[in-house]
């Protein structure tokens, strides 16, 4: 959802939804909130105790300026 001045944007996860499965990752449990907020985060502030963690960096939110873009990511109260 969008709101109507276009500057908040609301997503909503489905359930059941797992992380991708690699050869090295298998997903245990169901992709929450916490975990979006968390990549978002971790993706967004150089100072992110995990942003580092990405040798070649987040490229693709660099050249969309989305550190500059986004200014605030939260999870709803009521969210798991």
């Amino acid at each position: 959802d969008i709101s109507a001045d276009g500057l908040t944007y609301t997503f909503k996860l489905r359930s059941g939804v797992k992380f991708h499965h690699t050869d090295y990752f298998s997903p245990t449990r169901d992709l929450t909130a916490d975990d979006v907020l968390f990549s978002f985060q971790r993706m967004l502030d150089p100072a992110n105790p995990w942003h580092k963690i990405a040798q070649s960096g987040f490229p693709h939110a660099q050249s969309m300026q989305l550190p500059a873009l986004i200014k605030n990511i939260e999870a709803p109260d009521e969210h798991t």
